[in-house]
């Protein structure tokens, strides 16, 4: 499908960057061979590309700076589930333009919207699904129509990424379609570099490539820049996080996981920073005082609201006036903390 860019197409030319592009012409592929057989036209034109997916970033990823629009929000089913007795998890295939929202509805209901197209084994492993228990795909992060081709591609986090950890955690397998036509299937456990960084890859077709990962060294607090690198890794993660520069997604296998029974979410006020930095610090496991003692569970989440969040709150309510859905704020609230922890009923009652 080849289309010119209307005006309708506009939408399609900014993110929640707010930054507006331009592109010569704007694709919807619906099959990976529709998108093969787009990659391999822009190469023959020598047209950059750009990808589309859910257009909930903030940096501008998806705005195009001319050239090709690509976006995948066509490629949208979940195809299949495999049961991995095991390890006790599932693993759920999905297309790029799966949304983040439509996957919880689909776990937590345990129906999948052409779940009658899969396979005999992903029909057994959904009757496996259905015989009991809640399950999850963790990773959350602020915008619920982000889909799960751009949360791989960015390595989406969020705030349960304090206990869950980010998107690639939960990415099991990419297919991925190349600049030059071919396409690459990679499962987890498959292919790692060597401890220098070396690696070799082999397409389905059997050409090899090869390559090295960076040698830069990773920082050991949470980081976006860059391609992913630490010795004798992966290299699925590689391709996690790599912004579609590396080949665009065209399939994925994501991790479901026992979901807590119940998930408590608190936020808790303070008279001060101090305060409230002490709280976190004990709520992270860290012995601060006798009067602030270790949390029963390690959280799911945890936020932080400086003075100025909560100052903007109490100036948004007495804009909106009597009818406004936020709560008064106590004058001496100065700093505020979300936590979320996981529990079950039986607690709830014992603790009530």
């Amino acid at each position: 499908p080849r289309e010119p860019v209307p005006d309708a197409g506009a939408a399609y030319l900014t993110d929640e960057s707010r930054l507006c592009g331009r592109a010569e012409r704007i694709f919807f592929p619906r099959s990976e061979a529709e998108l093969l057989a787009v990659l391999a036209a822009a190469q023959s034109a020598s047209a950059p590309i750009t990808v589309s997916g859910g257009r909930t970033g903030i940096v501008g990823g998806a705005v195009p700076e001319g050239g090709w629009l690509v976006s995948l929000e066509a490629m949208n089913k979940i195809t299949g589930l495999r049961y991995d007795r095991k390890a006790d998890c599932f693993h759920l295939r999905c297309q790029p333009g799966v949304a983040l929202e439509a996957l919880h509805a689909a776990v937590e209901r345990k129906t999948f919207p052409n779940e009658q197209e899969w396979d005999a084994d992903s029909q057994e492993a959904l009757r496996q699904l259905r015989s009991g228990g809640a399950w999850l795909f963790p990773p959350d992060p602020t915008e619920r129509s982000a889909t799960l081709g751009g949360m791989a591609s960015c390595n989406a986090s969020g705030a349960r990424t304090f206990h869950y950890g980010p998107t690639r955690r939960y990415v099991t397998r990419l297919r991925l379609a190349l600049a030059e036509g071919a396409v690459l299937d990679l499962r987890r456990g498959i292919a790692a570099a060597t401890p220098d960084g070396a690696f070799e890859l082999e397409l389905p077709n059997g050409a090899k490539r090869f390559g090295r990962i960076p040698g830069y060294r990773m920082p050991d607090v949470k980081s976006a820049a860059g391609y992913y690198a630490l010795p004798g890794m992966d290299l699925l993660d590689l391709f996690i996080g790599s912004e579609g520069t590396l080949g665009v997604l065209t399939e994925m296998d994501v991790l479901l996981i026992r979901a807590p029974e119940i998930i408590l979410g608190v936020v808790a006020f303070f008279g001060s920073e101090s305060a409230a930095l002490q709280f976190v610090r004990a709520a992270r496991g860290e012995t601060v005082s006798d009067k602030l003692p270790q949390l029963p569970a390690h959280p799911l989440a945890l936020e932080y609201f400086d003075l100025n969040s909560l100052n903007l709150l109490r100036e948004q309510k007495a804009q909106q006036g009597a009818t406004s859905p936020i709560p008064a704020l106590s004058p001496e609230a100065h700093t505020a903390v979300y936590i979320e922890m996981a529990t079950t009923e039986a607690e709830l009652e014992r603790s009530a």
